[in-house]
């Protein structure tokens, strides 16, 4: 289990982050899953700290997980995940997306 909120480094974050998108073909989707998730994780703490950077941040973030196919656990999207992309998206009023 990656814990990178308990630390709250961002560089520790920017480095998992860029190891994870080179990398991402050859980690078991289970395993891509989690580090997706406590990326995300680590940016919704700090989301408050710094909101104009943090939202842009968690909204690529999600993106990324879509594009990937990441965004499910047990072949599913969760209603949190789905009601947080959206919400994102109307705040950055990204209507594009949205369609």
């Amino acid at each position: 289990d990656v814990m990178l909120s308990v630390n709250g480094n961002e560089d520790n974050y920017v480095k998992l982050k860029e190891m994870t998108d080179r990398y991402s073909g050859i980690i078991d989707h289970n395993e891509l899953y989690n580090i997706y998730v406590s990326l995300a994780k680590f940016i919704r703490e700090k989301f408050d700290e710094n909101s104009n950077k943090f939202i842009d941040e968690i909204f690529e973030l999600y993106k990324t997980m879509l594009d990937k196919g990441i965004f499910k656990s047990h072949f599913h999207m969760s209603n949190t995940f789905f009601i947080s992309t959206v919400d994102l998206a109307l705040r950055k009023k990204d209507h594009i997306f949205l369609q």
